[in-house]
């Protein structure tokens, strides 16, 4: 009892530095004297310096304590802050693996990033139904090459593995596997989600909707007047960000600074352009007042910047691709959120290539709103909108023979951009993709559509062996599948308002009465439809590793990062005292 007084103090420090992502250490980070050193020359570090402030705030159990301790227990030490730091990494995967027990199924996500050392790290995560709710709680960190040397092809899917034997997770129970789209992990020969699916027999592939719709966006720069107008925009905000001088002219311009359009975070690029064009006349301005300085150099670039934004192609071009890319920021946000299932990712792809296909089919009436924007910009700018010049035969430009400059920038930007991003989201997000999960179909607007006995053969033969062992298990499903066909049937004829959300559904489905058809709808609700949850733990990762905590071990990163992620989870210290 004596010694858990003196270490409650200790571990209550390690929690708050953990879940506040303070660094532990100092310049120097051992010896006895905390109490005898009240006020140290060298910096020792936040831990030691948090243990002067709790003595000196009147906790007379620790002062006690380090003033009568022997040197080697005095329990402070970087060998003992490590094994506290795993006892409460432990506390708080034990809290997440019992809630994983409970669902029963789940699901993985994983992804790599490189770290500040140059070594591979690969986050894993896992997704489970508690409590009615979806949630993606962040597991580990392990160096991908860290018993490994055969050649990065082969690593993903033994440490994925391994590490999920390690946690005592039921590898049948896995019901999907969450990753990007990158040939590593999907290809179908040695990739890591194929390997995967030999252990976890019923596992599927859950690709990554925001991951896609980037790529789609992306898809768009086969125009070269977009290629051209994104290599500008990003000329641009080089040219401003490179000099504090030229920062500070567009910041009294514009009274903002520009953000940079990153290719690879999903909202980044699209509230770059927003702002670029909102900021347009504003970045003007700031370009012809620099091209006015004595700096030779500076004013040159400056100078040949005007003349390569102050065009009617490119300010076009900026608007048509502001009309697409506003329509692809709001779902880049929400297929980020934790809570979003399959069937509402799946209903939002297929609204927007509903809306970019009728904005094709009518795309004279669309354009004309775009091009009375730019044309008001032009004409600010002075800028005249000229009909460029036409010949019989051409080859290295736009060359198409229209009668209005409106009719030219339409077919040659507006038209070239909407089929290819249409085309890449059909590609990408096809009926077949989308519908792929068969229980879907189990979702009260579906089911009405199909035939029961079909529907109850077809997820009998692809879920069977997720589904209780019990006799005649095909009959009883045909069953429960024509009461909750008909359930919703007679819902339909009194004008009762059917469940928009999977969520809803299940809520709706009574376990005692329909309990096959509320387990697979469970498993539906279960799959993930990003990997956003891998992404926001590389946040972490990188606040947590640092220039000045490179070297930090693998066992210790993970832990500091569960404290710091998960403050849902509460934390006894007297149950990690119990772990140590």
């Amino acid at each position: 009892e004596e010694n858990r007084k003196r270490l409650k103090p200790i571990v209550e420090t390690i929690l708050l530095l953990g879940r506040q992502n303070i660094a532990f250490r100092g310049h120097r980070d051992h010896g006895h004297g905390i109490i005898e050193e009240a006020k140290p020359l060298v910096n020792e570090g936040n831990f030691r310096e948090l243990l002067r402030y709790r003595v000196a705030g009147g906790d007379t159990a620790l002062k006690c304590h380090l003033e009568n301790a022997a040197a080697n227990a005095t329990y402070i030490s970087k060998t003992v802050q490590n094994q506290l730091i795993y006892c409460c990494a432990e506390e708080i995967k034990s809290v997440i693996l019992e809630r994983v027990k409970k669902a029963k199924y789940y699901c993985v996500i994983f992804d790599e990033t490189t770290d500040i050392s140059n070594s591979s790290q690969l986050s894993l995560c896992v997704a489970y139904v508690h409590d009615n709710k979806r949630r993606e709680d962040f597991i580990v960190f392990c160096d991908v090459h860290e018993s490994c040397f055969e050649g990065v092809s082969a690593d993903f899917e033994p440490k994925v593995i391994t590490e999920m034997k390690r946690l005592n997770l039921n590898l049948s129970h896995c019901v999907g596997v969450g990753t990007d789209g990158c040939s590593l992990m999907v290809s179908q020969q040695k990739g890591a989600v194929a390997e995967i699916k030999k252990v976890a027999v019923n596992a599927t592939r859950c690709p990554c909707f925001n991951h896609a719709l980037n790529l789609s966006m992306s898809k768009t720069s086969s125009v070269s007047s977009v290629r051209n107008s994104i290599g500008k925009i990003k000329e641009v905000i080089a040219f401003f960000n490179a000099s504090a001088k030229r920062k500070y002219v567009l910041l009294n311009v514009a009274k903002a600074k520009l953000i940079g359009m990153c290719e690879t975070r999903w909202v980044e690029r699209s509230e770059s352009l927003k702002q670029f064009v909102g900021q347009l006349v504003n970045i003007l301005k700031a370009l012809e007042y620099i091209s006015r300085w004595d700096d030779a150099k500076t004013s040159f670039k400056a100078k040949a910047l005007i003349t390569s934004i102050k065009n009617v192609e490119f300010v076009i071009t900026l608007y048509s691709q502001l009309s697409v890319f506003a329509l692809c920021l709001p779902l880049s946000r929400l297929f980020q959120k934790k809570s979003l299932d399959f069937c509402d990712a799946a209903t939002h792809v297929a609204d927007l290539k509903s809306i970019l296909q009728a904005r094709r089919e009518n795309c004279e009436e669309e354009f004309s709103r775009i091009y009375k924007s730019a044309e008001e910009v032009l004409s600010e700018l002075e800028i005249t909108i000229d009909l460029p010049r036409i010949t019989g035969r051409q080859i290295f430009r736009a060359n198409v023979k229209c009668t209005s400059t409106e009719e030219y920038y339409r077919r040659i930007i507006y038209n070239p951009m909407l089929d290819s991003i249409i085309q890449d989201l059909g590609n990408r997000f096809s009926s077949s993709t989308l519908s792929s999960c068969h229980l879907t179909s189990l979702l009260p607007r579906n089911c009405l559509k199909m035939d029961t006995k079909e529907l109850s053969k077809i997820i009998y033969e692809e879920y069977e062996g997720l589904l209780p062992n019990t006799t005649n298990l095909e009959t009883a499903l045909h069953s429960e599948i024509m009461l909750w066909k008909e359930k919703w049937r007679r819902s339909a004829e009194t004008a009762q308002v059917f469940p928009i959300t999977l969520k809803e559904a299940l809520e709706q489905c009574d376990e005692n009465v329909y309990m096959l058809v509320h387990l697979l709808l469970k498993i539906l609700f279960t799959l993930p439809i990003s990997v956003a949850s891998a992404e926001r733990s590389f946040s972490s990762l990188r606040s947590l590793k640092t220039w000045l905590r490179s070297n930090m071990g693998e066992e210790r990163l993970s832990g500091l990062a569960l404290m710091h992620q998960h403050r849902d989870i509460v934390m006894d210290p007297d149950a990690i005292i119990n772990r140590f």
